[in-house]
């Protein structure tokens, strides 16, 4: 029996600038170290479970709990992350997604090896990207790129050479 298909991402990537991003900026002069810390638990889901998260009340109170917030300043976050672009706001209002293009783009590069990513729903094209100037992320997961074996590694057979004491004896 085959082992079931991974779902998310096991880590991704966190650029160093990260709290120097102006959106970012905005939730901490609104909400503090906490409104940060709901942000990174928000990415850590979203990566986790692939490439968005359903806003659901259950995961209100996960985040909620696990950032130390109440669940009313999790949805606060969230409805600024929403209105400032930092998740898209098309998919947010019609079902409640949290997900923007990129983090599609970070999820379809990290994962663009798996045989079977399975169903992917609540792709981002370029209908509902809010007129931005993002990339269209609807790319076909069976193409292969240029330079996608750049960084494949292979297996080298290599012989050992014994390194002790030569025996001979010069004299």
């Amino acid at each position: 029996m085959a082992a079931p298909s991974k779902q998310g991402l096991d880590y991704f990537p966190f650029p160093v600038d990260f709290f120097d991003n102006e959106i970012i900026g905005g939730i901490s002069g609104m909400f503090g170290i906490k409104g940060e810390i709901v942000v990174v638990k928000l990415l850590c889901t979203v990566y986790r479970k692939g490439y968005f998260a359903v806003w659901s009340d259950l995961l209100q109170a996960k985040i909620a709990n696990d950032a130390s917030v109440s669940k009313d300043l999790a949805n606060q976050v969230v409805d600024r992350l929403v209105a400032w672009g930092f998740f898209n706001e098309d998919l947010y209002n019609s079902a409640k997604v949290l997900t923007s293009v990129n983090i599609q783009q970070t999820y379809l590069e990290a994962t663009k090896r798996r045989k079977n990513r399975g169903k992917m729903p609540y792709l981002i094209n370029e209908d509902n990207n809010n007129g931005s100037n993002e990339v269209n992320v609807n790319i076909n997961p069976s193409s292969k790129g240029v330079n996608d074996n750049i960084n494949s590694q292979s297996k080298v057979n290599k012989s050992k050479v014994n390194k002790s004491k030569d025996h001979h004896q010069e004299g």
